[in-house]
C-alpha cells in the first residue's frame, strides 16, 4: 500500500527552528473503491527512546512505512483496519543536571504537546484522532507511562478542536516496550545508569520516585513534592485522573541485553493492580534492545494488540 509521509511537521507553536519539536506522519492510501477500506485509519503516536538523551525520528522510518503500508483484516467480520504513524521528537536532554535546561519534565511536556497536535490536526492529514494509540520504547516507555498514570488534568473535560470526545477518551491503548518504570530500581539493578539518570532527573532519590511511573498516581506527599521541586518554568498540567480506561501492553524481548525483563513484569503487576486492562509479553525473543524495533515480528504482534486481532 502506498504511503504518503508528511515530515517535519511542527507541533510546537512558534519553533519552527527546532529539530527536535518536530513529527513525521504516514498516512496510508487507502483503496476508495472498497467499501469495507473507507473508514479513516487509526493513529499510532510513536515515542522513542535513548536515555532521554538521544534518539531521533529519522531511526524509525521503516517503522512508519512498514506499519502505514500495511491493511489489517478482522477475520471476524473481514473488515480492513489501517494505521496512520505519527513518530515524534523532543527535546533531549543534557550534561549537568544543575545547568540542564532540558531536564525532567521538558520530555514529558514535549510528547504531550504532540499528541495534543496530532489529535486536533487529525482531520488536516486524514485519520481518526479519536482512536489514537501510543507506544513508547524504554525512555518513550517512561513518558507514555507517566501520561497513562498522570495525565494533565485538562484531558479529562476538555475537547480538541473537531473532536467529540475530551482527549482522555481519544487514547484507547497504550504499548510499552522495555521502559523505564522506576529508575531507583534500574540503577540498583545497572549502577552504571546513573549518569544519564542524574543527568535528567537530579541526584534526591525521592524527585526518583516521584518522576517514575511505578509510583504513580501519585499520592499527596509525591504530588507536592513535584509541585516544590520544579521550577516555574518547568511547570505544567499534570496531576489529572489516570487513563484507567485503555488497554495496556507490556512488551519485553528475551534477547533485550539493556533492560531487565524483571522491570517491566514488575510494572505491570503494578498498573494490573490499579484495574487496567493489562496484557504481558515478556516470554519470546525478538531481538536485542533497539533490533527488536526493526523486525516484522514485532510489528505484526503490536499491531495485533491494537485491533484486537
Amino acid at each position: 500500500m502506498k504511503v504518503t509521509e508528511h515530515l517535519n511537521v511542527d507541533y510546537f507553536p512558534g519553533v519552527t527552528e527546532d529539530a527536535t519539536r518536530k513529527v513525521d506522519i504516514y498516512i496510508p492510501v487507502l483503496a476508495t473503491e472498497d467499501s469495507v477500506d473507507s473508514s479513516l485509519p487509526e493513529l499510532l503516536i510513536y515515542i522513542h527512546g535513548g536515555c532521554w538523551r538521544s534518539g531521533d525520528k529519522n531511526d524509525f522510518v521503516n517503522l512508519g512505512r512498514a506499519i502505514a503500508g500495511k491493511t489489517y483484516t478482522d477475520n471476524t467480520n473481514n473488515k480492513k483496519k489501517h494505521l496512520a504513524v505519527a513518530i515524534i521528537n523532543y527535546r533531549l536532554s543534557k550534561p549537568n543536571y544543575e545547568t540542564n535546561e532540558n531536564k525532567h519534565p521538558i520530555q514529558l511536556i514535549d510528547t504531550i504537546k504532540s499528541i495534543e497536535f496530532l489529535i486536533s490536526n487529525s482531520k488536516r492529514f486524514g485519520y481518526d484522532g479519536q482512536n489514537t494509540h501510543l507506544v513508547g520504547h524504554s525512555a518513550g516507555g517512561h513518558l507514555s507511562g507517566l501520561i497513562c498514570l498522570d495525565p494533565p488534568k485538562s484531558w479529562a473535560t476538555d475537547k480538541l478542536p473537531g473532536m467529540e470526545l475530551p482527549t482522555a477518551s481519544c487514547i484507547k491503548s497504550i504499548t510499552n516496550v522495555a521502559g523505564i518504570f522506576d529508575h531507583g530500581d534500574l540503577v540498583n539493578r545497572h549502577p552504571e545508569y546513573l549518569e544519564f539518570t542524574d543527568q535528567t532527573f537530579g541526584s534526591n532519590t525521592e524527585l526518583w520516585n516521584a518522576f517514575s511511573p511505578q509510583y504513580a498516581p501519585f499520592s499527596g506527599f509525591y504530588s507536592d513534592l513535584i509541585s516544590k521541586s520544579l521550577a516555574q518554568e518547568y511547570q505544567y498540567d499534570r496531576g489529572g485522573e489516570p487513563l484507567l480506561h485503555v488497554r495496556y501492553l507490556v512488551f519485553h524481548s528475551l534477547g533485550d541485553e539493556l533492560m531487565p525483563v524483571a522491570h517491566s513484569t514488575r510494572y505491570a503487576d503494578h498498573i494490573k493492580s490499579l484495574g487496567i486492562d493489562t496484557s504481558v509479553k515478556a516470554d519470546q525473543d525478538f531481538g536485542t534492545h533497539f533490533g527488536a524495533l526493526e523486525t516484522q515480528e514485532f510489528y505484526d504482534f503490536i499491531t495485533r494488540f491494537i485491533f484486537k486481532l
